[in-house]
């Protein structure tokens, strides 16, 4: 007869095994596209961010702009938690010489910086706002889903704000 201890040992170990089965949903190509995509949309969101700082005139464009870098990392490092569960390796760095946004808004400076970087803030931020739905909706894994749809309302309010400041230049 079985020693109890082994028999323990070794249904605790495959509890073990069927846990991190479980929680390593598989991911479709569709959600590793979005946490790439997304990932490379934080990265760049956030470096405009700063650039607004640096560069705007107006202390609403700058005001949005801390805003944007806050929402922008904090989105990023759920990602990373998303990623990292899923195990999933996204993107840690963006290349800011072959983005076209960034390359036209670090040649500007004051108003016309401020005016461009709300225009491309707007298109920026219904472009998200309509990945992150179509992912919410459409997302196979679970916990990708989970972190599309608990960003809509964040992305929304990012796109209100810009919406408002864009009509004000």
């Amino acid at each position: 007869m079985p020693n109890c201890g082994t028999l323990v040992l070794a249904l605790g170990t495959a509890g073990l095994v069927l846990s991190a089965v479980a929680q390593a949903a598989p991911v479709s190509r569709a959600d590793r596209e979005f946490m790439d995509t997304v990932a490379a949309m934080d990265m760049t969101g956030a470096h405009e961010g700063r650039l607004a700082q640096d560069k705007g005139a107006n202390a609403e464009v700058k005001d949005f702009a801390r805003m944007l870098v806050k929402d922008d990392s904090e989105s990023f490092g759920h990602l990373e938690e998303v990623a990292a569960k899923a195990g999933v390796t996204i993107p840690r760095g963006i290349d800011t010489a072959r983005i076209p946004e960034i390359r036209t808004l670090e040649n500007m400076n004051g108003g016309r910086f401020d005016r461009q970087f709300s225009r491309d803030q707007v298109s920026a931020q219904e472009r998200a706002l309509a990945i992150f739905r179509h992912e919410a909706r459409y997302g196979e894994n679970s916990d990708v889903k989970a972190y599309a749809t608990s960003m809509i309302p964040v992305l929304d309010n990012d796109l209100k704000r810009a919406r408002q400041i864009a009509a004000a230049k």
